[in-house]
């Protein structure tokens, strides 16, 4: 895979800045280029090119990939679930968000979710009483989601639905798939297309502005993502796209865990997940993070936990990670 030493920004065709080059890929043994736009403050990487076969090996054995396999494992939960909305919002900042931000919705909103993946949020959304479809380009990922949970996916581009569909949706939710997309000023015009007029658009993605200024990708290797985004990345894309944006404040959600435990990070795989024949790469044993005691308490003993939390930690949190998540959440509108 060839380096590319000059790009220009995805998101606002400025000249970018090599950060770094020969940054390991997510299939080994392919490296890239990580470039930094000084305008609008995306890394992105370089060759900026999805490849749809990593997907489709993904989308084969979910249960192994590290990262996937919670995806997996949130799809088997959500199948039994009383209340599946309810049951992904306890769990992670995107899901919360999304449950928080439908709350302001009318009780009859079209809902389309654009990357429904698994289809497990689609499915929660539809047992929470919302008239949701979910859209995926991975056939693989779409069977799966209708095997379990039923006629509610289509096998579509937003493109092609929002030209198929132009101003028929009242809210698109699309969770985790902005860092995926090669051409994202594009899928967000579709979008607007697919909106009715004042309609929302409830989008998550990881984010920059949870670490430090110099921090180096901290998000899954290319090209699972493409671009790590900032603040100041999503309010340049809605700009350019016609559309108002505002940030979620995740005091809530943290409010309500500061006293109990601290929702897993989600920590980007540290090496290649796939070779070159995109089957999964086995771990050494030196490669597994073994439980530690604490992780293991806080599992088993909650109650527990919570006793042994001191209240520093407590105003830390507060402090420090209230607003804030390493997941932004954004209405564009």
């Amino acid at each position: 895979m060839s380096l590319n030493p000059t790009a220009s920004c995805p998101i606002c065709a400025a000249p970018a800045t090599l950060l770094r080059s020969g940054y390991p890929g997510y299939r080994a043994p392919d490296v890239y280029d990580i470039f930094g736009c000084c305008y609008c403050d995306l890394q992105f990487a370089s060759p900026f090119v999805a490849i749809g076969e990593i997907y489709e090996s993904i989308y084969r054995q979910p249960e192994i990939v590290p990262g996937y396999d919670r995806y997996a494992a949130y799809a088997q939960a959500v199948s039994s679930s009383d209340k599946p909305l309810e049951f992904l919002a306890a769990r992670e900042e995107m899901y919360w968000f999304v449950a928080r931000a439908m709350r302001e919705m009318s009780p009859g909103s079209s809902i389309l979710e654009v990357g429904s993946g698994y289809g497990y949020l689609t499915y929660a959304l539809s047992r929470a009483g919302y008239k949701i479809r979910g859209v995926d380009i991975a056939p693989s990922a779409v069977a799966a989601a209708r095997r379990r949970f039923g006629d509610l996916y289509l096998c579509e581009d937003i493109g092609t639905f929002s030209r198929r569909l132009p101003a028929s949706t009242d809210v698109v939710v699309m969770t985790e798939v902005l860092e995926h997309l090669e051409h994202p000023m594009a899928v967000l015009a579709a979008i607007r297309d697919a909106l009715r007029p004042g309609g929302s658009l409830l989008m998550t993605t990881p984010s920059r502005d949870f670490h430090s200024a110099d921090a180096l990708w901290r998000t899954e290797l290319p090209p699972v993502h493409l671009a790590w985004y900032s603040k100041t990345s999503l309010r340049e894309m809605a700009r350019r796209g016609g559309m108002s944006i505002r940030f979620q404040d995740y005091s809530e959600f943290h409010a309500e865990r500061v006293a109990g435990i601290r929702p897993e990070k989600r920590q980007p795989s540290p090496g290649a997940s796939l070779n070159a024949d995109y089957s999964v790469r086995i771990r050494s044993t030196g490669d597994v993070t073994r439980t530690s005691l604490r992780g293991w308490r806080q599992a088993h003993w909650p109650a527990l936990a919570r006793l042994a939390r001191r209240s520093r930690f407590a105003r830390h949190a507060m402090a420090h990670f209230a607003r804030d998540s390493e997941i932004l959440g954004a209405v564009l509108t």
